[in-house]
């Protein structure tokens, strides 16, 4: 997995297995326990999250949980090896998704993780936009030098083709387990 520059991979907002990149990324540069943060105190994409106010709260109920259940098929898919079905969660608009795919078929190819949403939140929403802010935990099964994590991070989502799908994802912080 060399063929990746990390530093870059950490700005641009992937939403492959974020936790997964953290820890290949910096496998050793932070002690059990402890987040990685950078000046601001915080890990950050290169995507800002949309401020809030520019969003409507609320939204309908059903909405809501289309939302919350494409964010779960993304870990699902992922959790399963299934490129296809993960990249299906991917917006075909975001700048990063060929890169995406590549860095996912090497994680794929390479680890086997355990990917596990611990909490999800819708915390905006408009008819065409979404903020989800999830707190994730990635464990390694097998594979190279990994670090076990759990992040916290805001998916942005926007509708493609009347779909919710993931664009951007901003990595607000990084705990290392291990």
């Amino acid at each position: 997995m060399s063929a990746f520059n990390f530093q870059l991979l950490r700005k641009v907002g992937v939403t492959v297995a974020l936790s997964a990149i953290a820890a290949i990324a910096n496998p050793a540069s932070a002690a059990p326990g402890t987040s990685q943060q950078n000046a601001e105190g915080t890990t950050r994409a290169s995507h800002p999250v949309t401020p809030v106010a520019q969003l409507q709260q609320g939204g309908n109920a059903a909405q809501k949980q289309a939302i919350e259940a494409a964010v779960r098929e993304n870990l699902r898919a992922l959790n399963a090896e299934d490129i296809d079905a993960y990249m299906a969660t991917i917006d075909e608009n975001s700048p990063v998704y060929d890169f995406t795919r590549s860095f996912t078929q090497q994680l794929i190819d390479n680890y086997n993780l355990r990917y596990e949403i611990n909490s999800l939140e819708v915390i905006s929403q408009s008819s065409n936009e979404a903020q989800v802010q999830v707190t994730q935990t990635t464990t390694k099964i097998s594979g190279p030098e990994f670090r076990n994590n759990r992040i916290q991070a805001v998916h942005i989502l926007k509708k493609s083709n009347g779909e919710w799908k993931i664009f951007a994802t901003e990595v607000r912080n990084v705990e290392y387990l291990d």
